[in-house]
C-alpha cells in the first residue's frame, strides 16, 4: 500500500477524536471553504489525515509504552501504543528519562516505546535499557541538563 496523498475532515474545533466527522474532502481548501459556506462561520476546524498511510506491522509482537521509576520495576504507565506516531517509536525503540519540578534525582522516570510478545516481556527489556542508562551515567547527566534547563528558564522580576 502506498500513500496516495491526504484527506482532510472538518470536525468541531476542539475535538482529539474524529467519532464526529462532518465531511471529508480531497483537499484543504474545498474543506475550509466548507467550514466558511455561511455568514456565520461554524465552530468547527479542518485536520489533515494521510490517505493510505504506510505503516508498521508485526504477526507475534505489539508496540507497547512503559514507564518506570528509577528504583522500580512497576510500571507507572503501560499500554499498547497502537498510533502510527507511537508504533513508529517503537520501531527505533525511542526513550526518555523524565524529571519533575522539586524532586529529586531518584524521584524521575524513565520511559520506552518498544515491540514485545507481551507486557511482562516490555517492562523486563525497558528495565535493562534502564538499569543500562544508569550504568552508563546517562540517568545523572540528564539529571543535570534538566537541572541546567530549569535554571535557565527562571524570570525574575
Amino acid at each position: 500500500m502506498s500513500n496516495t496523498g491526504e484527506i482532510y475532515l472538518v470536525v468541531p474545533k476542539g475535538y482529539d477524536s474524529i467519532a464526529d466527522v462532518y465531511a471529508c474532502f480531497d483537499s484543504e481548501v474545498k474543506a475550509e471553504a466548507f467550514v466558511k459556506r455561511f455568514k456565520t462561520i461554524a465552530a468547527y476546524q479542518v485536520i489533515t489525515l494521510t490517505l493510505n498511510p504506510e505503516y508498521y506491522s508485526h504477526k507475534y509482537m505489539d508496540p507497547y509504552y512503559i514507564k518506570i521509576g528509577k528504583n522500580n520495576s512497576e510500571p507507572v504507565a503501560s499500554y499498547i501504543a497502537d498510533t502510527l506516531g507511537e508504533a513508529e517509536e517503537a520501531v527505533i525503540e525511542k526513550f526518555e528519562t523524565i524529571f519533575y519540578e522539586n524532586h529529586g534525582i531518584d524521584r524521575g522516570h524513565f520511559a520506552m516505546y518498544l515491540f514485545a510478545a507481551d507486557e511482562k516481556s516490555a517492562i523486563e527489556k525497558v528495565m535493562a535499557v534502564r538499569n543500562a542508562i544508569i550504568a552508563q551515567g546517562e540517568w545523572l547527566a540528564a539529571w543535570e541538563r534538566y537541572r541546567a534547563k530549569m535554571s535557565n528558564s527562571i524570570i525574575e522580576f
